[in-house]
C-alpha cells in the first residue's frame, strides 16, 4: 500500500493560491488582495496585509465610537436593607460594563509578522537570482570564484 491515488489537479477554489485565506475575505477585502503587488509572495503575506487593514480600521471606529457595551447586569434596588423586587415605582438597579479593544498588541503583531514574512521573501528572491546564459538555454546559478593571486616577487 502506498497511500492512495492522485487524483491529478487541484479543481475549484482549491486550484487558487490562497483559497482558504480568501473564503474569509470580506468584500472590500478580495478588492484588497488583488491590488496588492506581492509577486511571489504567498498567500500568507497577502492575509497579514488584509488583517492588518482591519485592525487599523477597527482601532479608528473604536476612537470615533464610545465605549462598547459589553453586558447589563440588573440587581434588585435595596431600601433600607431591604431589596424591593415587587414594587414597579421602584426599578431594578442597571449596573452597565463597557469594553475597549486594545488594538495596538495586534497590530504589532502583524507588523512584526509582514516584517518576518518580507525579509524571507526577499531573502528567497536573492538565493534564486539566475543568469541564463548557458548555451544549452537551461538557467544555471550565477557562480563567482576568488582566486588568491600572490606575488611571484615574495615567493622565490
Amino acid at each position: 500500500m502506498h497511500g492512495g491515488t492522485n487524483k491529478g489537479a487541484p479543481k475549484g477554489s482549491q486550484a487558487k493560491a490562497g483559497a482558504l485565506y480568501s473564503n474569509y475575505y470580506t468584500d472590500d477585502e478580495k478588492l484588497l488582495a488583488e491590488e496588492l503587488e506581492l509577486e511571489s509572495i504567498d498567500a500568507e503575506l497577502r492575509l497579514c496585509k488584509i488583517r492588518l487593514n482591519r485592525a487599523l480600521k477597527l482601532e479608528a471606529e473604536q476612537a470615533a465610537e464610545a465605549l462598547e457595551l459589553e453586558r447589563i447586569v440588573e440587581t434588585p434596588a435595596i431600601v433600607g436593607g431591604v431589596p424591593i423586587t415587587d414594587d414597579p415605582d421602584v426599578p431594578p438597579v442597571q449596573q452597565k460594563t463597557f469594553v475597549r479593544k486594545d488594538y495596538e498588541p495586534i497590530i504589532q503583531r502583524l507588523l512584526g509578522r509582514i516584517e518576518s514574512l518580507t525579509l524571507t521573501r526577499q531573502k528567497l528572491i536573492n538565493g534564486m537570482k539566475l543568469d541564463i546564459t548557458s548555451s544549452d538555454g537551461s538557467m544555471t546559478p550565477t557562480v563567482i570564484e576568488l582566486v588568491a593571486v600572490g606575488d611571484d616577487e615574495s615567493t622565490g
